[in-house]
């Protein structure tokens, strides 16, 4: 199976980018995960094996829900080849729900606040999410916002320090309408900080006024089918 997944991987990193993948992926397994890397990143990849199960752990104490497929992680060491795949400068990790798969920009994790391990977390979560919420039942705002809050405020782009667009854009009321965001966000770097932001912002409101047990029952509705209007009104009372 690990075999498979890799040649999958492989498959589809030479579609998208073929000129730039000259040098060989290694792989390294194991009965839960699936981690393949550039040349020269094997201690980052035994790094990643060794730290996945108690990632996976605490995502399933969290959302309460089984991380029952096995993900494969892609560690690329090229920044132009990675930009290619992810098709955007500002990010440094995403993930392939339809796929299982996280691809992440290694040579970005010693850049604060990035670190390997919460990177992982970040990115297995949008991985559980789908795994268990179709995709047009969960809004990209929701997403990007719980998977910022699990992983302590970490989030797919490379914010900088001028990052703090959310207090300008209350302030002159340029923030998002939410609806707006449902599906995707921006491509230009002041408009994808602020839908990260606001995402943010927006989840870490609902944990401090509804706890971790009124999200995980929200999404819990979200699982059923429960469009997310009628999931808020139901959980929240609110639309």
């Amino acid at each position: 199976m690990a075999r498979c997944a890799f040649l999958l991987i492989l498959v589809l990193l030479l579609t998208a980018v073929p000129s730039l993948f000259a040098a060989p992926l290694s792989v390294l397994d194991a009965p839960d995960l699936v981690v393949v890397y550039d040349e020269g990143l094997e201690p980052a990849a035994q790094r990643v094996l060794s730290v996945y199960p108690s990632i996976k752990q605490a995502l399933e104490s969290m959302f309460q829900w089984p991380v029952n497929f096995q993900p494969s992680v892609v560690l690329i060491n090229n920044q132009k080849k990675f930009r290619l795949l992810a098709g955007h400068e500002l990010v440094v990790a995403y993930a392939l729900p339809q796929k299982n798969v996280m691809v992440i920009d290694y040579s970005k994790m010693n850049t604060s606040p990035f670190t390997l391990q919460a990177t992982v977390k970040h990115e297995l979560c949008h991985l559980l999410l789908h795994h268990h919420i179709k995709s047009d039942n969960l809004p990209r705002w929701l997403d990007e916002g719980i998977c910022q809050w699990i992983s302590d405020g970490l989030a797919d782009i490379l914010m900088d320090t001028r990052r703090t667009r959310l207090p300008a854009a209350i302030l002159s009321g340029n923030y998002f309408d939410l609806a707006k965001l449902a599906h995707r966000f921006p491509r230009d770097e002041n408009g994808l900080v602020l839908a990260y932001e606001q995402s943010k912002s927006v989840v870490e409101y609902m944990n401090r006024q509804y706890g971790p047990q009124g999200m995980r029952d929200l999404l819990g509705l979200l699982r059923q089918g429960v469009d997310i209007e009628s999931a808020f009104e139901q959980q929240f009372a609110i639309s």
